[in-house]
């Protein structure tokens, strides 16, 4: 079955307007279950390849040719239901601006379904060996280095050779990184004021619109020729922290966030972001130097500077 990608994107983003701003209840009750059908087809023909890696790979494994591809996506989309209806249901009641909503749909998604399968390596208690845990990090590090050396993305061939000298195939490493992920995924229980991150207490206190203003003079109150790279760092940071909501996606740099969604954000790392957006083009950076000035400039500091005015607005 084709899917336009496009066409597909309006009727999602025309139903979910129509929720959005419905009074009636039992007519949100129909465009929810117009918007769960068609949500229905985003994961199955748009983004499975990023929500089903889990099941993928025991396909894979499997080899049962028995059951066309089609048909196994089927079974994988109908199992996770719930979890696409809550996603809906919880966008709708934030009310959402629609501009934005694919992103916080896209990435809400992805992490639902890391929570279900969280849960069940947990109940079924699986785990990854040493072995080959230690075989993804060697395999991350050959990465970075060739890219590093080559100065540029690596090609399929070169990603290719470097998985087959550690003897581990690309489906084989990507599900292990993704189950290191989904079982770092903490259990939620109601949090207590010791468990806040200092962050999520100022935008409790001050709000998001004060928290977007403290983020942009942050950035301001840098140079200028430094301002694209604690833009960059910065947005890093919010994505790997979640602190993620409409009024500050305008203030972050559009290409990072490109980057995570397509990317897990586990693996994008500071240095990566400073070599890519470095603060004085003219200034030859020497690899060795490159992640302690990211670090130093990410804490030292944009993140007390940060502080620095979100209690200023607090007052």
């Amino acid at each position: 079955m084709y899917i336009n990608k496009d066409e597909l994107e309006d009727i999602i983003l025309q139903l979910y307007r129509k929720c959005r701003e419905e009074n009636s209840e039992s007519r949100r009750k129909v465009l929810y279950g117009q918007l769960y059908e068609k949500s229905f087809l985003w994961c199955k023909y748009i983004l499975y390849k990023k929500l089903f890696k889990y099941e993928m790979s025991k396909y894979e494994e499997r080899n049962d040719n028995n059951i066309k591809f089609e048909e196994f996506l089927e079974e994988c989309v109908r199992e996770f239901g719930a979890g696409i209806f809550d996603v809906i249901y919880d966008l709708v009641k934030l009310k959402k601006e629609p501009k934005y909503f694919f992103y916080f749909f896209n990435q809400k998604l992805i992490w639902k379904k890391a929570e279900f399968d969280r849960d069940e390596i947990y109940q079924k208690g699986i785990k990854t060996s040493k072995n080959k845990t230690s075989k993804v990090y060697q395999i991350d590090k050959d990465v970075t280095e060739e890219k590093s050396k080559k100065g540029r993305e690596l090609s399929e061939d070169e990603l290719a050779d470097i998985y087959k000298k550690n003897r581990m195939d690309i489906h084989e490493y990507e599900m292990i990184k993704y189950m290191k992920i989904v079982e770092s995924i903490e259990y939620h229980t109601e949090k207590t004021d010791d468990d806040i991150d200092i962050l999520e207490k100022h935008i409790a206190k001050s709000g998001r619109k004060a928290f977007s203003d403290a983020l942009k003079s942050t950035i301001n109150s840098e140079k200028e020729s430094k301002r694209r790279c604690c833009r960059a760092l910065l947005t890093l940071f919010c994505y790997k922290k979640n602190i993620l909501f409409e009024e500050i996606i305008p203030v972050l740099n559009d290409e990072v966030l490109e980057l995570c969604k397509e990317t897990e954000p586990k693996n994008i790392t500071y240095k990566e972001i400073y070599m890519k957006y470095p603060p004085d083009s003219s200034d030859p950076l020497e690899d060795g130097s490159v992640g302690a000035s990211a670090s130093r400039l990410l804490n030292k500091v944009l993140l007390p500077n940060l502080n620095r005015f979100l209690n200023i607005n607090n007052h």
